[in-house]
């Protein structure tokens, strides 16, 4: 509604004509709108100001507006929506970067980024606007459910641009609808170019990024990169409070497991899968220690079958794997997920871990069951139905929903146990209540607003 023009240009090539209109000084007689009024009014001062106005800068400007009237004093502060502010700096002034930081002094300005500390449900009930459409007051600003601050600082870098400073702020007041009283709070800061250093980011960045250690019983899991030596897995477990077991570097007690990084979610740093990798290790040490209480004919005919759905980067099935393999015990493991790329990036996980034989074996979802497509040729086969021992989902609390039929169907009833996870906690009575017909499932663990699920399986048949 900021822009109106009369042809039938597209957004990006409206964006390209007034882009081009700043670089010629012509008028855009097709176009209608106060921000190219003022551009067309002013393009002799713009073409003065070229040679300055294109050197690099720094453009700061603040969320928060300032009070233009010195004789009054104003009990209300305003705020531009920092999403639009962003949008506009480098969609129509061709920004070459922006960013947006939140004000770390204020109590109020709290991580967004970090689910699940913001509930995005109530952006709608949070956000007011004034009679000039985009100022907000007081009233925590979510932005309409985007991720911004009320109170921010934005950031926009300024490469090869015609217009200057002093014009570009004026044109952003007038795209903002900002009243007359207010006005934006900026500062410049030109950029010196400078010789640097190479620097290896690659590498810069792998130093900050750790193994991650879970504590799953009867040894640690270490999850570590490729890039990741046997030194760093054992700094890694030093600093979570594992000891040496003798006087070398190299802590010898623990389980492996090497993930590349790809489009699967599970790296065991999330407090989902953290407890769905202590859970599953627990089950399988309780399976083997079942099973060694059989009698050789028996142990000869029997296995353990896992089913990990949404399996995405595979960390669930090789924590059974790597599991089993301590215990000295065999298990199958099924890994579902309805995404592709996750699937392959998997299978090369599977690669990395030297597991060979056909342990672990990767699908897309069941016939018929939600997730499936036609055109799937690796779909989970029909005969899996009531097989499953142990069966692991980590998701979200809606597609679990959807799927407490299904998930209920592969579950061997009477003796078959499951894990979920993905579930925030004030999600957790919705999702007992949708697997309740065909579990004894309870809450028995949370981590942060994150919980997990365990449920018994009854001999109640899935209509």
């Amino acid at each position: 509604h900021y822009v109106l023009f009369a042809s039938s240009f597209c957004l990006q090539e409206l964006v390209q004509e007034v882009k081009s209109s700043f670089l010629t000084g012509r008028n855009l007689v097709s176009f209608h709108s106060p921000l190219l009024t003022h551009i067309n009014s002013n393009t002799e001062e713009l073409s003065a100001n070229t040679e300055e106005s294109q050197k690099p800068y720094d453009l700061i400007i603040d969320t928060k507006l300032k009070w233009k009237k010195t004789e009054a004093e104003t009990t209300t502060s305003c705020y531009v929506d920092g999403q639009q502010l962003s949008d506009f700096l480098m969609e129509v002034f061709g920004a070459q970067t922006v960013t947006s930081t939140k004000r770390t002094s204020l109590q109020n300005n709290e991580d967004i980024f970090g689910e699940p500390i913001v509930d995005y449900s109530k952006a709608d009930d949070c956000f007011r606007t004034t009679t000039t459409g985009l100022l907000t007051t007081e009233l925590q600003l979510l932005s309409r459910g985007t991720h911004v601050w009320k109170d921010a600082v934005i950031v926009a870098r300024i490469v090869a641009q015609p217009m200057t400073p002093k014009y570009l702020i004026s044109s952003l007041e007038e795209l903002l609808e900002i009243s007359p009283e207010y006005a934006l709070c900026f500062r410049i800061e030109p950029i010196v170019e400078k010789d640097e250093v190479a620097v290896d980011w690659c590498a810069q960045v792998q130093k900050t990024w750790p193994p991650c250690v879970l504590r799953t019983q009867p040894l640690p899991i270490v999850v570590a990169f490729p890039f990741h030596t046997d030194q760093d897995c054992s700094h890694a477990l030093r600093s979570a409070d594992y000891e040496k077991t003798d006087d070398t570097d190299i802590i010898q007690d623990y389980d492996k497991i090497v993930l590349e990084g790809g489009s699967g979610f599970g790296t065991g740093e999330h407090p989902t899968t953290f407890m769905c990798s202590e859970w599953l290790a627990t089950q399988v040490v309780v399976s083997s220690l079942s099973s060694q209480q059989r009698t050789h004919s028996e142990k000869s005919s029997f296995e353990t079958h896992i089913l990990d759905y949404g399996t995405g980067s595979g960390i669930l099935a090789f924590v059974a794997l790597v599991t089993a393999k301590r215990q000295k015990d065999f298990v199958r493991v099924d890994a579902v997920d309805v995404d592709l790329d996750a699937l392959e990036s998997a299978k090369r996980n599977k690669v990395l871990n030297n597991n060979k034989e056909r342990q672990v074996e990767f699908y897309t979802p069941m016939k018929g069951t939600p997730g499936w497509e036609v055109s799937s040729s690796i779909s989970l086969p029909q005969d899996r139905k009531n097989t499953y021992h142990i069966v692991v989902a980590n998701i979200l609390a809606q597609p679990l929903m959807e799927l407490s039929k299904t998930l209920s169907s592969f579950t061997k009833t009477n003796s078959g146990i499951i894990g979920l996870s993905g579930i925030l906690a004030h999600q957790a009575e919705a999702v007992i209540d949708a697997y309740k017909p065909y579990f004894d499932v309870k809450v028995i663990q949370q981590n942060g607003s994150w919980v997990f699920l365990e449920g018994h399986r009854n001999n109640q048949e899935v209509s």
